[in-house]
């Protein structure tokens, strides 16, 4: 009820902003000055969307971005991250957008590169060669997976080893990011004593069947049909988190090995989970990156520096209406205003 609510009220905050002619005039600068750059991750049909254990703010329904693709194609200019930055001294006449996805997912190579090809699109996927072809790939989903099977929810402060009568908030989204503020190590002690409480380990998620990566065969025919893949570090730690040396590896390992897959040069790079500082950016250089994206919400201009370049997350309740319809006023709302 509490999601519907704050739905509705975005929706009818979108037509007001599109009525006062706000979006116009934010569609009017971004056109003028930068490039909006997207953050997307997965697409699922509506059968697996019903039954994801991935985040709703990672995942769209595949009839919601045909329907967004679609749209974008004929109002805005989609552009090509494999040409490099793009050329500020151009004045567009519509909005230019980038579509970027993190992780590798196998469902860019099931149903992004159909849809791509559909609408003559192109689209950046940022991929981790030490997780190819793997299922339940990512912690964030083992959790979900386990904490959907939890008896009961006081259990959950044993696993972060609290007394039970802790304030500690215990949605799963609290959970995951609490997860992702702790230690690598203590995070998986943490995971290992949820599989216990729970009696099992990870499912294999068989109502989820695109809850895996790509093989380096489906990266290679993106590749083939006009997707740039870019490095998204070997193995998707949080860098701020392990030893300069341990980034350092992970940076370089991960571009040579897209390079000897590929054929090509890889160039681009996205900060897992966005996080980074000064240290991290600086093996971004020396590891032979030119341009890395980040998490922080904003458009790409030309006084952005080219290893902290801004993206706006994408997920299906920003683009859709309070009944899950596709709607161009969240479209334009999510993308301009909040650039």
């Amino acid at each position: 009820m509490i999601r519907k609510l704050k739905a509705w009220l975005f929706y009818q905050r979108s037509r007001v902003f599109r009525a006062t002619g706000l979006l116009w005039l934010a569609k009017r600068r971004i056109a003028k000055k930068g490039v909006v750059v997207l953050t997307l991750h997965r697409i699922l049909p509506d059968d697996e969307f019903a039954h994801t254990s991935s985040l709703p703010g990672i995942v769209v329904r595949q009839g919601t971005f045909e329907r967004f693709m679609a749209w974008a194609s004929q109002k805005c200019d989609i552009i090509d991250l494999g040409k490099g930055a793009p050329s500020w001294d151009v004045s567009a006449q519509r909005p230019r957008i980038a579509l970027t996805f993190d992780d590798g997912w196998l469902d860019n190579h099931q149903i992004l590169r159909t849809i791509a090809v559909r609408h003559s699109a192109t689209a950046t996927v940022f991929v981790c060669p030490g997780l190819m072809g793997r299922r339940v790939p990512f912690w964030p989903e083992r959790v979900i997976s386990l904490l959907k099977r939890l008896p009961e929810k006081s259990q959950i402060h044993e696993i972060f080893e609290e007394p039970r009568d802790s304030d500690g908030a215990d949605s799963v989204q609290n959970i995951i990011e609490r997860l992702k503020a702790t230690a690598p190590d203590a995070r998986e002690k943490c995971i290992e004593r949820l599989e216990k409480l729970t009696m099992r380990a990870t499912d294999d998620c068989s109502e989820e069947p695109l809850n895996c990566t790509m093989t380096w065969e489906q990266v290679q025919d993106l590749q083939q049909n006009g997707i740039t893949l870019g490095s998204h570090t070997v193995t998707h730690p949080i860098l701020t988190q392990i030893p300069v040396e341990a980034v350092r590896d992970e940076l370089i390992e991960s571009r040579l090995e897209i390079e000897k897959r590929l054929g090509a040069a890889c160039e681009m790079f996205a900060y897992p989970n966005g996080n980074n500082n000064e240290e991290v950016r600086e093996c971004a250089v020396a590891a032979g990156y030119s341009i890395a994206f980040t998490t922080e919400q904003g458009c790409w201009t030309r006084a952005s520096e080219l290893l902290r370049v801004p993206r706006i997350n994408i997920s299906d309740q920003k683009l859709t209406d309070a009944s899950g319809r596709f709607s161009p006023a969240m479209a334009e709302y999510a993308l301009f205003w909040h650039s």
